[in-house]
């Protein structure tokens, strides 16, 4: 049986989405095909070993930290990296994840970073012609926005669920 280190939370504006999308996964994984880890990185940056009901309660926050987040990973066959926005769509967990050879779902760093900066999303793909529509990087002046027209989108360039 593999094991499978469920991975969320993380300080960014996301954490409470991450929360969610963690639930989401333990409910629907199937438990006879892998064994399952359970973590929360909390706002200051701990590493939390909980289960479900304490995601649910909101009590995991008060539970004993990791002491050696490494030896743990030695015991897991593969991350599931839950966390959104900063420190988990970013490439930085999977930069983390890739240096000591540990292996995961999703895209490899350099893909999360392009994919959650919509500034270097856009000049990548300009570089291979893909049609997008037109776009300034707001740099607090009111006048070139005013170049755009109206209507427009405003989004941060490193944020996601519209937060």
């Amino acid at each position: 049986m593999k094991s499978v280190l469920i991975l969320f939370g993380g300080n960014s504006s996301e954490h409470e989405i991450s929360c969610k999308s963690a639930l989401n996964v333990i409910d629907n994984i199937d438990n006879e095909l892998f064994k399952l880890h359970i973590v929360g990185i909390d706002k200051q940056g701990n590493w939390i070993e909980c289960s479900k009901n304490n995601i649910i309660k909101k009590d995991w926050y008060d539970l004993k930290p990791i002491d050696n987040i490494m030896k743990y990973l030695n015991k897991i066959d593969i991350v599931f990296p839950l966390m959104h926005g900063k420190f988990g769509e970013d490439g930085k967990i999977q930069g983390m994840l890739d240096l000591f050879n540990i292996k995961y779902v999703g895209c490899k760093s350099v893909a999360s970073m392009i994919g959650m900066d919509k500034n270097l999303s856009k000049i990548f793909f300009k570089s291979i012609n893909i049609p997008q529509v037109p776009y300034i990087k707001y740099d607090n002046n009111l006048k070139e926005i005013e170049k755009l027209g109206y209507p427009l989108i405003i989004k941060p360039c490193n944020g996601g669920s519209s937060i």
